[in-house]
C-alpha cells in the first residue's frame, strides 16, 4: 500500500490546487496541462510498474522495487513544485480585458490548411504510386511502412517538409481549439480542421498527432465561454448544417481508426490490447527514469555547461540556422542514455528512445532538477502570457494557448525541437486574420 502514497498524495495535490487556480484562465490552462502530463507519461504507467511489472519490462536489466519507490516519490516531487510555483505565481496570469465581440472568419484559413495538408500527403508518397495513397487512407497499409526516420535529417528537402508537417499540423490544431471555444466544432472549419490533423496523422504514423487533437478538444470544452456569451456566439450560425458536420466528424474518426489499427497492428503486430499499450506500455516515460536511477545514477556530462546549453536551445532547434552559426548538437545525455538503453547511435543510426522530460531534467541538473523544471514550466507559462497580450480576440488568444499547451503535453515525453517555431507560427497567423483578412475585405467592398 505504501508503494502506491506518491499517487494518492499526487491526487490530493490536484484536488488542492484545483482551488486555488482561477477558473477559465492560462493559469487553469497550464494547471490542467502539468497534471495531465505527469498522469499520462508518467504515474498511469507507474501504476504497472509498482504493483503488476511485466517480467520483461526494462528489457535484459533488472527491476529494483527499492529504485521504483524512489522514482515514485521522485516524480512527486516534481509534480509539486510545478503546481506550486503555478499557484503561488497567479498574479502573473491575471485576465487580461479582451474583446469579447471580435468574432474571426476561418473559412479561408480551413480551405488552405486542407489543401495544404493533402498537398504535403501526395508528395511524400508520390515516389509510390496513387496505389499506396489509396491503402494507407483505408488502413490497409500505414506510412511507417514507407518512411524512413533519421535523428539527423538528410538534406533540405527533408528539412522543409518537416517544417511544412509542422505547420500543417499547429494549424490543424489551433483551428479545432478555436471552434470548440466557440461551440463550433460541427462547423465547416472547425470539420475540416479534423480532417486535417488525421490526415496528417495517417500521412506520418505519430500518435501524438491525435494526442495534441483529442487535448484541444478536451480543453476547449474544458475553457469555453460562459452559457450567455456562448448564445452570443451562436448567432448567425447555420445549425441545420451541423447534422452534416457531425456526419462528417464521424467519417472522420472512422478513418483515424482505420489508420490506428493500421500503424500499431497491420504494422508493427503489437502484442495486446492497444488501449492498454497506449495507457500503460508506449508511454511510460516512469520505466525510463526507474531505468536512469538504477543504471545511470552517476551520469555527468562532459560538459555540464555546455549540455545545459545545447538542452534548452532544444524547442528553438527549428528556428536556428546553422548557416548563421549555430551548433545545434544532440545532447550528450540522449546519446549515452541511448546507447546505454537500447544500444542506439544517435549520430549514426535510427530509431531513438527517449528519457522523458523528468529524465532530462535529472540527468542534467541532479538535485536541482525539480527546482528547474518548474522554472521551466513557469518560465513557458510567463511567454505564452506576453505573447498573446496584444490578441484582441479571447477566443483566439484562448486557441493560441491551448495549442501551445497541447504541445507542451506532448514534451513531457522528450522536448519539441519546435515549441518556439509554433509559436512564432501562429502568432503570425493569428496576426494575418486579425489585421490583412478584414483589410482585404474592406477593400473589395
Amino acid at each position: 500500500m505504501l508503494e502506491n502514497l506518491p499517487l494518492v498524495l499526487a491526487f490530493l495535490l490536484i484536488a488542492l490546487g484545483a482551488r486555488l487556480t482561477e477558473a477559465k484562465s492560462l493559469q487553469a490552462l497550464l494547471f490542467l496541462t502539468v497534471n495531465l502530463g505527469f498522469f499520462y507519461w508518467y504515474w498511469i504507467p507507474s501504476l504497472q510498474v509498482v504493483n503488476f511489472p511485466p517480467p520483461s519490462l526494462l528489457g535484459s536489466f533488472t527491476l529494483r522495487d527499492d529504485i521504483v519507490t524512489e522514482a515514485s516519490w521522485v516524480v512527486l516531487l516534481y509534480h509539486f513544485l510545478s503546481v506550486a510555483t503555478l499557484i503561488a505565481a497567479r498574479p502573473l496570469f491575471a485576465q487580461r480585458q479582451q474583446n469579447l465581440d471580435i468574432q474571426l472568419s476561418y473559412g479561408a484559413m480551413a480551405w488552405a490548411i486542407i489543401g495544404s495538408t493533402f498537398g504535403l500527403f501526395v508528395i511524400r508518397f508520390a515516389t509510390e504510386g496513387p496505389g499506396v495513397l489509396l491503402d494507407i487512407l483505408s488502413g490497409r497499409a500505414s506510412s511507417r511502412e514507407f518512411l524512413t526516420y533519421y535523428n539527423i535529417s538528410e538534406g533540405a528537402t527533408q528539412s522543409l517538409l518537416a517544417l511544412w508537417d509542422i505547420a500543417n499540423i499547429a494549424v490543424s490544431v489551433y483551428l479545432i481549439a478555436y471552434a470548440v471555444h466557440q461551440s463550433r466544432l460541427l462547423s465547416f472549419h472547425g470539420a475540416i480542421a479534423a480532417f486535417a490533423l488525421v490526415l496528417s496523422f495517417l500521412g506520418s504514423g505519430t500518435r501524438s498527432i491525435l494526442v495534441l487533437g483529442i487535448f484541444a478538444v478536451m480543453a476547449g470544452f474544458v475553457f469555453r465561454p460562459t452559457q450567455d456569451q456562448m448564445a452570443q456566439q451562436r448567432q448567425g450560425a447555420l445549425s441545420g448544417l451541423r447534422y452534416i458536420y457531425l456526419t462528417f466528424l464521424g467519417g472522420v474518426i472512422g478513418l483515424a481508426s482505420t489508420g490506428i489499427v493500421a500503424r500499431f497492428t497491420v504494422f508493427r503486430n503489437e502484442e495486446g490490447n492497444f488501449l492498454s499499450n497506449t495507457l500503460f506500455n508506449n508511454n511510460d516515460m516512469f520505466r525510463e527514469l526507474v531505468f536512469i536511477k538504477t543504471y545511470m545514477i552517476n551520469y555527468a556530462p562532459h560538459e555540464l555547461g555546455r549540455e545545459i546549453y545545447n538542452f534548452f536551445q532544444t524547442p528553438f532547434s527549428f528556428i536556428l540556422p546553422r548557416f548563421l552559426g549555430f551548433d545545434k548538437e544532440i545532447p550528450d545525455h540522449l546519446i549515452t542514455f541511448n546507447q546505454v538503453r537500447a544500444n542506439i547511435d544517435l549520430l549514426l543510426g535510427q530509431g531513438n528512445v527517449f528519457p522523458g522530460l523528468i529524465g532530462d531534467f535529472h540527468m542534467l541538473f541532479g538535485v536541482m532538477g525539480p527546482l528547474m523544471f518548474a522554472a521551466f514550466i513557469l518560465a513557458f507559462g510567463i511567454v505564452l502570457r506576453a505573447a498573446s497580450g496584444w490578441i484582441p480576440s479571447l477566443a483566439a488568444a484562448m486557441a493560441f494557448w491551448v495549442t501551445m499547451c497541447a504541445n507542451l503535453l506532448i514534451s513531457f515525453r522528450n522536448i519539441s525541437g519546435s515549441l518556439a517555431l509554433i509559436a512564432l507560427l501562429l502568432l503570425a497567423v493569428i496576426w494575418m486574420w486579425i489585421n490583412v483578412v478584414p483589410r482585404r475585405r474592406e477593400a473589395m467592398a
